[in-house]
């Protein structure tokens, strides 16, 4: 059987906010993006986006990007003058095949959701 890979995207980047303000940074960008947390760790918040039932009930082509299931984990650490983050978004839509349709799609919001993240805490290097 041939696997598949899921779609995701992963990035790292130094930014010059302070560590103890990027927890209220990204609970703030969950809450304006829908994301619902799962944990919250020490350095680390996971969250969740979308429900698998209305987008397998209704296909990706009439579901919002927004409302595609998706995993987020954001991992957090103080580096030099500012702090680490590598962030990871990737669907969660389940067993089966990801067509190259709804992978496209999943792909393109995947890069507006970090474009979004990285303007929430700017980018000084990447890491």
């Amino acid at each position: 059987m041939k696997r598949v890979a899921r779609a995701k995207r992963v990035d790292s980047w130094i930014t010059s906010v302070p560590i103890n303000e990027i927890r209220p940074k990204i609970q703030n960008f969950f809450t304006m993006h829908g994301v619902n947390i799962d944990q919250i760790n020490d350095g680390e918040i996971i969250g969740k986006q979308g429900s698998q039932l209305i987008t397998r009930l209704l296909g990706g082509w009439f579901v919002n990007q927004a409302k595609f299931p998706k995993r987020i984990l954001i991992n957090y650490k103080p580096f030099e003058n500012g702090t680490k983050i590598q962030a990871r978004i990737e669907e969660s839509l389940g067993v089966g095949i990801l067509g190259w349709e709804l992978r496209n799609s999943y792909e393109s919001y995947f890069d507006e959701w970090m474009t979004a993240l990285k303007n929430k805490l700017p980018t000084t290097a990447t890491g």
